[in-house]
């Protein structure tokens, strides 16, 4: 009896090293709504993200800002 043996196919994993993060262009006081020119997005070192970090400035613009915000801070 012959057994027939079927391997995987070889797997390739990317780990990514950074994750986009949203970060405050400019110093941005409490209840201002944020537009374009207040906010930008970088590439960040995974360890350096904050949990609550948004990663796209799409989620942030026209939302009101809730604590006063200092320039390169993580939104």
């Amino acid at each position: 009896m012959k057994r027939s043996t079927r391997c995987a196919p070889s797997l390739t994993l990317t780990v990514s090293t950074t994750k986009p993060v949203v970060f405050a262009a400019v110093d941005i006081p409490l209840g201002t709504r944020v537009t374009k020119d207040m906010v930008r997005q970088a590439d960040t070192p995974v360890a350096e993200v904050a949990a609550s970090s948004f990663q796209s400035t799409s989620l942030v613009i026209g939302k009101v800002i809730r604590r006063s915000v200092v320039k390169d801070a993580q939104l």
